[in-house]
């Protein structure tokens, strides 16, 4: 069940209520849940592009049923396609900057490298290398 208003959007989604803040350019503040295609993913960082995690049950081969895992996602902004956070994704997203392409094949061999945090900058590297990838040389 889904309720929202539009002036400050409240989202109820399973027994857990959470307030999403919007301002004009639809930033949510990082702990929020955004809403897409009927999933619920939370808003991890939002500082250059959104980042989002999503806790959901998977199949895997060993043992009996299912076990519930993290997966990462990721949007250019807070209204486009939220998509899974793979290497090759954020490159396809951000073809234009080429800068910000060679940065992340410096920096990362395989997917889940992608959400590596800088605890003494508070950041995630991921987001880090797409700010350093605007700045001017």
């Amino acid at each position: 069940m889904k309720t929202c208003l539009k002036l400050a959007t409240c989202c109820i989604a399973i027994g857990m209520v959470t307030t999403a803040f919007k301002a004009n350019n639809s930033m949510y503040q990082k702990g929020t849940l955004r809403v897409f295609e009927n999933k619920n993913y939370q808003v991890l960082d939002s500082t250059g592009f959104y980042i989002y995690s999503r806790y959901e049950p998977q199949e895997v081969n060993k043992g009996k049923g299912l076990i519930m895992e993290t997966e990462y996602f990721f949007s250019k902004n807070g209204n486009s396609n939220i998509k899974q956070l793979t290497i090759r994704n954020i490159e396809n997203e951000f073809s234009e900057n080429v800068r910000f392409r060679y940065l992340l094949e410096e920096e990362f061999c395989r997917d889940n490298e992608l959400t590596a945090y800088d605890k003494y900058l508070h950041v995630y590297k991921l987001e880090y290398l797409y700010r350093e990838s605007l700045k001017q040389p």
